[in-house]
């Protein structure tokens, strides 16, 4: 199962109207978004292209944003937020980050590891950099632990160790 797919039922009522998804990769969260990734896995990618390097969309023209398990991949967490607010119309637009939580996924250089991640994130990282984005009005910040506390790589696929926050864009 992917990431996205663990939270999509807790985030479906929110995207609704025009949406990107960053770094889709082959499981866009809902049908109609639009995929943006970096490499072309499966046809519901529509754009390839290096979010680092900014999206091509006017300021304030989509009603979300939803990334799963990309944020960590970026080196400037700062800039990537930046420019995913950007996009978003001011008053009603929501920022949907789904991150692999510190404390329950394998840190930058541990056995298991993801060799692709930049930083180690816990939800109060994120709430900093935001500070610096925009004004926005957090109204999901949740944690989603394994059982017990324990990461377990066998059955990563099953389990959630990642935490949900969801930003509405106030201007």
């Amino acid at each position: 199962m992917s990431e996205a797919a663990k939270n999509k039922h807790r985030v479906m009522h929110l995207l609704e109207g025009n949406g990107v998804d960053i770094g889709c990769g082959d499981d866009k969260i809902v049908e109609h978004a639009i995929g943006v990734d970096m490499v072309r896995r499966k046809e519901n990618i529509n754009w390839i292209l290096d979010v680092r390097k900014g999206l091509p969309f006017k300021d304030g023209t989509l009603d979300w944003v939803h990334s799963s398990h990309t944020l960590e991949d970026i080196q400037d967490t700062k800039a990537a937020l930046t420019e995913w607010w950007r996009v978003l119309v001011p008053g009603r637009g929501r920022l949907i980050l789904y991150l692999p939580h510190k404390h329950y996924y394998p840190n930058i250089g541990q056995p298991h590891a993801n060799a692709g991640h930049k930083h180690d994130f816990l939800p109060i990282d994120v709430i900093a950099v935001m500070a610096h984005v925009g004004e926005y009005d957090l109204e999901v910040d949740q944690v989603f632990a394994p059982p017990n506390g324990v990461y377990d790589y066998e059955n990563r696929g099953k389990i959630e160790y990642s935490f949900l926050q969801i930003y509405r864009k106030i201007k």
